[in-house]
């Protein structure tokens, strides 16, 4: 599976096709037309890195197209500038079942951030924050209490669809999806977006436009679970019908589906693609 993490993140470029609007955060960013786009909205006070969705106070990626052992989702989520989402808090446990039922993922199964391989029977994330044990968090039913620990063969903790998403003990072996979480990215204003902040002579700059005459729109790639991500920043939205070949650009202009783009902040102004 690492073989194939660079083209995942790193080299699978194609185009996304853009109509008529690009969207920040359910904001309209910008009016997007073959030549000329200009900026209308503020930043937020907090954002995730790119692929990864703010959920309650977390930032989460819902790996669904890949299943993999244990320790290859650990490192798929390193990958990813993350870490296997730990879940250590009721509220933690409710954000993340009502994003994965909302979102129509309620058959999978997803690898969570804990382990009692040390010693049996103490669970603890990789940071060593305890893994709360009993209900409302591990599955509890007259057929079956988890942890079970299967004759000391199953370690490492996730969310089970065969449980209904409570908690279960499997095995490292095991092939599921699995949740990665990275830390939540702190913005101000006047850093988020150089129109609104300082010049590099200490002056706010004006927003200009980020295009001028008939130019190809910024390449992009397919992060995964819908999400696409260009060289200036993130980009979301559901994914179109059918995804372009990974080599395939929009020359001139693209039409057809919606994407968000967060564009590069320089004291300048607003980056054109790098």
């Amino acid at each position: 599976m690492m073989s194939y993490l660079p083209l995942i993140f790193t080299c699978a470029l194609f185009a996304g096709k853009v109509e008529g609007r690009v969207t920040w955060n359910r904001t309209k960013l910008e009016s997007f037309q073959p030549g000329v786009a200009t900026t209308t909205s503020t930043p937020p006070e907090q954002d995730c890195p790119g692929g990864y969705s703010l959920v309650g106070d977390k930032c989460l990626l819902f790996v669904t197209f890949v299943a993999e052992p244990y320790g290859e989702a650990r490192q798929f989520c390193h990958a990813a500038k993350g870490e296997l989402a730990a879940i250590t808090t009721a509220t933690d446990f409710k954000n993340t079942i009502d994003y994965i039922h909302a979102n129509g993922l309620s058959g999978t199964s997803f690898w969570l951030d804990g382990s009692d391989e040390a010693a049996e029977g103490v669970w603890v994330t990789s940071s060593g924050e305890a893994v709360p044990l009993g209900t409302p968090f591990w599955a509890a039913f007259p057929n079956g209490q988890q942890p079970d620990n299967n004759n000391g063969n199953e370690h490492y903790l996730c969310l089970s669809s065969s449980w209904f998403l409570y908690m279960n003990d499997a095995s490292s072996s095991a092939t599921i999806n699995f949740i990665c979480e990275a830390t939540i990215q702190k913005k101000t204003a006047s850093a988020a977006l150089a129109p609104f902040g300082p010049s590099a002579g200490g002056a706010a700059s004006p927003a200009r436009p980020l295009h001028r005459g008939r130019r190809a729109l910024p390449d992009v790639r397919h992060v995964g679970g819908g999400d696409l991500e260009d060289a200036r920043g993130r980009v979301w939205e559901p994914p179109p019908n059918s995804w372009p070949s990974p080599t395939s650009k929009c020359s001139e202009r693209c039409t057809s589906t919606y994407i968000k783009i967060i564009y590069q902040a320089t004291p300048s102004g607003l980056e054109d693609p790098i």
